[in-house]
C-alpha cells in the first residue's frame, strides 16, 4: 500500500488498470462488435446432377450413396466449368461450391447455421435416357439417395452446425410441382437428421412443413413452408393438392400466432416465393394461396411494437431479388430471393454469407459469393456486398422500399441492381429472357411490392 503514497506511482497503476481492462484498440473494438454479429450460411437450387457423366449410370443404381463419392472421383469426365453455364450441377461445380462455403469460416467459427433452401436434386430435363427410362421405384430410390449424398457432405464438412432445409419443387417423387409422398418424406426427414444433432419433428414427415427453434438461438423461430401445396405452373398436372394447401396456410397462421404470444422473432422459409412470375405473368403461386399468404403475413408481421418477422428467405427463380408485403400501414415484412448454386438458367453459380444482429435476428448485411464461369479461374472470389452494392439505407421493408420505389423516377445504380440481380451473368435478354436489364426492369420491380386482398 505505500506505493501509493506516491501520486506518480498511483497514476501508472491506474494506467496499467485500464488497459488490462479496457481495449483501447480497435481490435478490441471489433471483437465486442463480433460478440453481437453472427454469420449464416444460405445455399438453394444446387440440382445436383449425378449422372454428368453417363457411363456411371449403371454403378449409381446398385450402389449406397455413402461410396457414390469414389465413384464421382473414379469419372474420367474433365470439369470444364466455362461450358456449365445451361446446364446442372456436376460432381465437380458441387465440390468446388463445398469448398468455397467452407473457407469462409474456421472451426472455432462456423456458421450460426445453414438454410438449405430446396431444390437439391436435377431437373427432369438433365436425365439421359438411361435414367428417363428406369422405373420410377429406381429413380425415386436415386432421387432420395442424392438428397442423402447431399446431406452427407454437408453434415461432414458443417459437423457442428444446425442445418435447416426444405423442400423444393423439384424435390418430389411425384413429379415437378408435386406433393411428396409419405415415403419420400420420411426418407428426407433422415437424411438430414442423420449424423447431425438435428431433429425436426413429426410435422416435416407428415406435411413436409414445420417450425424449428435452433439450440443457440432459442427465441430465433424458424417457419418453413412445403411450397410444392401451394406453387403453381402452367404444366401442372390437376388435381391441386388444396386441402393440404389450405391447412398449411392456417397452419402459419396458428405459428404466428404463438410467435406474437411468445415474443418469438420469426424467419420464415419457402423455396418459391409468393407474388407474379414476370416471365409468363402467372403467379409463382396459385393464385388464391398467395393472396392468403401475404394477407396472413400482413397480419402478424409488427403488433403494436414488436416486429415479429424479421425476414422471408426464397429461391426458385436462381436470381438474387427482393420483394415487399404491404399493410395497411405501408411496408412490413421483405422477401429476399437468393440464387442458385447451379448455372443452367444462364446465371454464375453462387452462395449466400447472411451477418445476423444475434440481439434482434435482424439479417443486417449479406454478401454474394459467386463463381464467374466467363474467368474459369476456378475460385468463388467474386462477391456482392449487399448493401454497399445496392447502396440500401437498411435491409428492411422501408429500405427496400425505398430502393424499389426510387427507380420509378431515377435510374442511377440501375447497372448496379442488374448486375446483382443476374449474379454477374452478361446474358442478353434475347439469350435468356429470365435475366434483367433495362428493357424490362420497371415490370420487375412493379411485380416486387404485395398488397394485401390482391
Amino acid at each position: 500500500m505505500k506505493i501509493l503514497k506516491n501520486p506518480l506511482c498511483f497514476i501508472y497503476v491506474l494506467f496499467i488498470m485500464v488497459c488490462f481492462f479496457i481495449p483501447l484498440s480497435g481490435n478490441g473494438q471489433k471483437a465486442a462488435a463480433d460478440k453481437q454479429t453472427g454469420r449464416c450460411l444460405i445455399v438453394s437450387d444446387i440440382h445436383f446432377n449425378p449422372f454428368y457423366d453417363t457411363t456411371l449410370v449403371s454403378q449409381l443404381k446398385k450402389t449406397p450413396y455413402d461410396r457414390w463419392d469414389g465413384i464421382f472421383k473414379g469419372s474420367k469426365v474433365k470439369y470444364d466449368f466455362s461450358t456449365m453455364s445451361g446446364h446442372d450441377s456436376n460432381y465437380g461445380l458441387l465440390m468446388s461450391a463445398m469448398k468455397g462455403m467452407k473457407m469462409q469460416f474456421d472451426d472455432k467459427h462456423p456458421p450460426a447455421f445453414i438454410i438449405l433452401a430446396g431444390d437439391f436434386i436435377w431437373h427432369g430435363s438433365a436425365e439421359p435416357p438411361s435414367v428417363a427410362s428406369l422405373p420410377s421405384g429406381t429413380k425415386n430410390l436415386l432421387k432420395t439417395n442424392a438428397i442423402k449424398f447431399l446431406a452427407q457432405l454437408f453434415r461432414a464438412n458443417f459437423p457442428h452446425t444446425h442445418i435447416i432445409p426444405l423442400f423444393g419443387n423439384n424435390d418430389t417423387d411425384n413429379g415437378n410441382y408435386h406433393k411428396q409422398s409419405p415415403a419420400f418424406r420420411n426418407r428426407f426427414a433422415d437424411a438430414w437428421e442423420k449424423g447431425g444433432t438435428d431433429t425436426y419433428g413429426p410435422s416435416l414427415r407428415r406435411n413436409g412443413y414445420y417450425t424449428y427453434h435452433p439450440a443457440n438461438a432459442r427465441n430465433l423461430k424458424f417457419i418453413v413452408i412445403n411450397s410444392s401445396l401451394v406453387g403453381f405452373n402452367p404444366n401442372l398436372v390437376k388435381p391441386f393438392p388444396d386441402n393440404d394447401a389450405k391447412e398449411m396456410l392456417a397452419w402459419l397462421g396458428r405459428e404466428l400466432r404463438k410467435a406474437v404470444k411468445n415474443r418469438n422473432d420469426v424467419w420464415i422459409l419457402s423455396h418459391i416465393p409468393p407474388g407474379k412470375n414476370i416471365h409468363d405473368s402467372n403467379e409463382m403461386w396459385r393464385d388464391e394461396y398467395s393472396k392468403m399468404f401475404v394477407d396472413t403475413v400482413a397480419k402478424y408481421a409488427r403488433t403494436g411494437n414488436k416486429t415479429t418477422i424479421r425476414t422471408i428467405i426464397a429461391s426458385h427463380i436462381h436470381r438474387n431479388d427482393f420483394r415487399v408485403i404491404n399493410n395497411a400501414g405501408g411496408p412490413v415484412a421483405y422477401i429476399r430471393t437468393v440464387p442458385s448454386v447451379s448455372p443452367v438458367y444462364g446465371n454464375n453459380p453462387s452462395f449466400e454469407i447472411a451477418e445476423i444482429d444475434k440481439k434482434t435476428n435482424n439479417l443486417i448485411n449479406e454478401k454474394t459469393y459467386y463463381f464467374d464461369l466467363t474467368n474459369n479461374a476456378n475460385k468463388w472470389n467474386n462477391t456482392f456486398d449487399l448493401q454497399k452494392k445496392l447502396s440500401l439505407s437498411s435491409i428492411s421493408p422501408y429500405g427496400i422500399t425505398r430502393f424499389i420505389n426510387k427507380f420509378k423516377t431515377d435510374t442511377t445504380g440501375l447497372g448496379a441492381y442488374i448486375n446483382f440481380f443476374n449474379v454477374g451473368a452478361a446474358v442478353p435478354i434475347t439469350a435468356d429472357p429470365k435475366n434483367l436489364n433495362r428493357s424490362n426492369y420497371a415490370d420487375y420491380l412493379n411485380a416486387d411490392i404485395l398488397n394485401p386482398g390482391n
